[in-house]
This record gives structure tokens, C-alpha cells and sequence, in this order.
């Protein structure tokens, strides 16, 4: 478990180099979308189906997992609120857009 937190830590600070730590956010709102458009893609399902939702929500799901293990192992401390924060910031998005989409079915038909 510990290298897998490991592994996800390197890949953050990957991440962080091209996108600035100051927007942080911006690193899930930008998985939640992407995990969003894929889902559709792949899945080959209307954008307009609760299931294109799933993938962003379990993907939210490990990556605040990941984080609070890491913040367990180096601070022994654990925060909720950033947690909560970073699942909400990753599935607010979608959930616009797939709501958005479900209630103007016929304007995209």
C-alpha cells in the first residue's frame, strides 16, 4: 500500500509541475471532466445516462483514498474538510453537465 501512495505522490508532483500547486483544484476538476467525457466514449453510452457518472466517482473515490492514507502516514492527522472538498470539486462538474444534458434531451437530439 505504501508504494502505491508512493507511486500516486510522484505522479501529483508531476502533475504539479505543469499545472502550478496554486491551482490545485483545477487537477480535479480536470479528472472529474475528463473521466466524464471518456466514460461516454467508452462505455458508448449517452452522456444523459447516470452511468457515464460512475467512473469520475469511483476515480474521486481512490484518489482522496490515496491522499489520506498518505496524509495518515506522514502526518498521523487526517482533515476531512480538504478531503471532502477534492471529491466534491472532482464530481461538480459532471454533474452539472450530466443534469444539464438529462433535462434538455431534445435540444441535443
Amino acid at each position: 500500500m505504501i508504494s502505491i501512495i508512493s507511486w500516486y505522490n510522484h505522479l501529483k508532483t508531476g502533475i504539479s509541475y505543469v499545472i502550478p500547486e496554486t491551482h490545485h483544484n483545477l487537477h480535479h476538476i480536470y479528472v472529474g471532466f475528463l473521466a466524464f467525457l471518456l466514460s461516454g466514449v467508452f462505455l458508448r453510452r449517452k452522456y444523459s445516462e447516470p452511468v457515464c457518472l460512475l467512473p469520475g466517482l469511483v476515480i474521486s473515490i481512490l484518489m482522496e483514498a490515496l491522499d489520506l492514507g498518505d496524509d495518515w502516514i506522514t502526518a498521523n492527522h487526517i482533515g476531512w474538510n480538504f478531503y471532502v472538498y477534492g471529491f466534491v470539486t472532482t464530481n461538480l462538474l459532471p454533474l452539472v453537465l450530466f443534469l444539464f444534458i438529462r433535462f434538455n434531451r431534445s435540444k441535443f437530439n
